[in-house]
């Protein structure tokens, strides 16, 4: 009984540290935790937001990863394939060149008609409905810009420490 309590303590530890480990610590100021990986799929603004909710990177987070982290472009030949990136405290994550398309009725499986880095905010344009603040790549570097919530974009997560 002793031994079947111990193997199930070892796989609950194992599982937890599973986890934990689907979020990486770049050594952010504000403590702000980054998902290893890609949500599944492509989102309009508000599939985003109703799936993901506060674990939707706000602009200002997305700004904090841009100026706090070293970025270096990944490429296969003369296309961005993403940007491994690089935390104050030496942890990594990779972001893909997901691409978005602006097509209203697109959906999974359809081909993305932009290429390139593009990934969603949970900010809303304050004059502008279905609107909202994503981080889009252009000439080697990402910067927050503005898109319609029709647009279908990938998603990364994050979390509080």
């Amino acid at each position: 009984m002793k031994k079947i309590s111990l193997f199930i303590a070892f796989i609950a530890m194992g599982l937890i540290a599973y986890a934990q480990s689907d979020y990486v610590d770049l050594g952010l100021p504000s403590g702000t935790l980054w998902k290893n990986y890609n949500e599944k799929g492509h989102f309009t603004y508000d599939e985003a937001t109703s799936r993901f909710g506060e674990n939707l990177p706000t602009k200002k987070q997305w700004e904090e990863l841009i100026k706090h982290c070293q970025w270096t472009v990944m490429k296969k030949g003369y296309n961005i394939t993403g940007y491994k990136i690089i935390g104050p405290n030496g942890n990594s994550i990779s972001l893909s060149a997901e691409g978005a398309s602006d097509w209203k009725k697109w959906k999974e499986g359809d081909e993305i008609d932009i290429k390139g880095v593009y990934y969603w905010t949970s900010t809303p344009l304050p004059d502008q409905a279905n609107a909202a603040w994503s981080v889009e790549q252009y000439d080697n570097k990402v910067y927050p810009s503005a898109y319609m919530g029709y647009y279908h974009m990938a998603v990364r997560l994050v979390k509080r420490r």
